[in-house]
C-alpha cells in the first residue's frame, strides 16, 4: 500500500509541476500583450515594432493549447484514479480486519469471565465437600477429635476477652474456682496504691483508660521516695490485703511492649529473709525468676494471663501463664506480704524506657 501511495503522489506532483510551468508562461505572455497594447497606442509606432508584436501574439494561442488542463494526459489521470481506488480498497480491507479483532477480543473477555465464575464455583464446591468430610469424620470418630481444639479455642477466648474462671493448682493446670476453696476478695480504689517517681506527676507515668492500667518509667527517673535508694518504678501496690499465712492468689492480664527489658513486672513483696519472696522480670521478651531461671519466652506485644499462688503455710510459690503452670519455687518464709505489678527497674541491664499494662487484676484467698 505504501508503494501505491508514493507512486500516486509522484504522478500528482508531476501534474502540479506542469501546471506551474504553464502558469509562468501565461504570465509572461500576458506581459507581452500589455507591452503590445502600449506600443500600438503610441502614435509613433514603427513598422518593425508592429511586426515584432504581431509575431509574439501569434504564439499565445499555442501556449493556451499546451495547458495540461486543455490537453490532459488521460493516462496519468487514469493511473491516479486506479491507484486511489486501490488505496480505498486496502483501507476497507484493514477496517474489516480491525473489526474482526475487536469482536474476537470481546469474545475472549466474555469467555474469561465465564471461566472465572466457574472456577469460583468449583472452589466453593470443593470447600463444602472438605467441610462435609471433616464433619462426617468427627461424627464417626467421636468427641476425642474435637476435645483438643475446643480446649485451645477456650484458652484463646479467655486470653482475648478475660476469663470468668479463677485459677487454682490441679494437675499443673488452672481449674475453676468453685470447689477448690478460693474466694475472690473484692478490690476497690482504696486497695490500689500507685508508686511512681516522687518528683514527677502521676499522669506523666500512669494512665487508666477503658479498664487498662498503663505504667511506664525511665531509667534515669528518681525512686518512689526521696529517702529510698532503689531503682525507679511505677507500680500498683495491692494495699490493705497484706497477708502472712494461708494461701493467696494474684491474677492479672499483662502486656509488655517490645523494647522493655530488665523490668520487674510482678512481685510478692516481703519475706522472712530478704525484701521479696518473688520477682518476675522481663529480659528481651523472656520472663525470668529474678535474673536467673527462665520461666517463659516470647511475651512481647501480646496479652497473657498471669496467676501467682502463694501457699505460705506450705512454703511454696507457683506461677501460671495462660492457664499453664510454668514455674514453682520454695518461698522465703512468712512475713508482711503483698502483691505488686507494673514496672520496676532491675539493678542492672535495663532498657531506658520500661512499660507494662494490666487489666482485670483480682485477688483470691482460702
Amino acid at each position: 500500500m505504501q508503494v501505491v501511495v508514493v507512486r500516486s503522489s509522484l504522478t500528482k506532483s508531476n501534474i502540479c509541476v506542469d501546471l506551474l510551468i504553464w502558469i509562468q508562461q501565461i504570465k509572461a505572455r500576458n506581459h507581452m500583450m500589455r507591452r503590445a497594447f502600449d506600443v500600438t497606442s503610441d502614435d509613433i509606432c514603427s513598422r518593425n515594432d508592429m511586426n515584432t508584436i504581431t509575431s509574439e501574439l501569434i504564439i499565445i494561442p499555442s501556449i493556451v493549447l499546451t495547458s495540461p488542463i486543455c490537453n490532459p494526459n488521460e493516462h496519468d489521470f487514469a493511473l491516479i484514479h486506479d491507484e486511489h481506488h486501490s488505496i480505498l480498497n486496502c483501507l476497507k480491507s484493514r477496517r474489516r480486519k480491525v473489526a474482526r479483532k475487536i469482536r474476537l477480543i470481546r469474545l475472549l473477555h466474555k469467555a474469561m469471565g465465564i471461566l472465572a465464575t466457574a472456577t469460583c464455583g468449583l472452589v466453593v464446591a470443593i470447600t463444602v465437600m472438605v467441610l462435609a468430610a471433616h464433619m462426617l469424620t468427627g461424627l464417626l470418630m467421636g468427641p476425642p477429635i474435637f476435645s483438643f481444639p475446643l480446649r485451645r479455642f477456650r484458652r484463646k477466648m479467655s486470653n482475648s476477652f478475660g476469663s470468668a474462671r479463677t485459677p487454682v493448682l490441679e494437675n499443673n493446670r488452672i481449674s475453676r474456682l468453685k470447689g477448690h476453696g478460693f474466694t475472690e476478695v473484692p478490690l476497690t480504689d482504696a486497695n490500689i496504691e500507685l508508686q511512681k517517681p516522687y518528683d514527677i506527676p502521676l499522669e506523666e507515668r500512669y494512665s487508666f483508660v477503658d479498664g487498662v492500667r498503663k505504667l511506664w518509667v525511665y531509667a534515669d527517673d528518681k525512686p518512689h521516695d526521696p529517702s529510698s535508694h532503689t531503682q525507679p518504678r511505677t507500680e500498683v501496690r495491692i494495699k490493705g490485703l497484706d497477708y502472712s499465712s494461708g494461701v493467696w492468689q494474684f491474677e492479672g492480664h499483662g502486656f509488655v511492649p517490645n523494647g522493655t527489658s530488665g523490668a520487674t513486672i510482678a512481685q510478692i513483696h516481703g519475706a522472712a529473709h530478704g525484701a521479696t519472696t518473688l520477682i518476675l522480670r522481663i529480659y528481651e521478651g523472656d520472663m525470668r525468676y529474678y535474673s536467673g531461671n527462665l520461666i517463659a519466652t516470647g511475651l512481647y506485644d501480646r496479652w497473657f494471663r498471669l496467676n501467682i499462688i502463694h501457699d505460705v503455710d506450705g512454703g511454696k510459690v507457683t506461677v501460671f501463664l495462660d492457664g499453664n503452670q510454668v514455674f514453682q519455687v520454695a518461698d522465703k518464709g512468712p512475713g508482711d506480704l503483698h502483691f505488686k505489678c507494673g514496672v520496676y527497674g532491675a539493678p542492672a541491664n535495663i532498657s531506658y524506657y520500661m512499660e507494662s499494662r494490666w487489666r482485670d487484676i483480682k485477688i483470691y484467698k482460702k
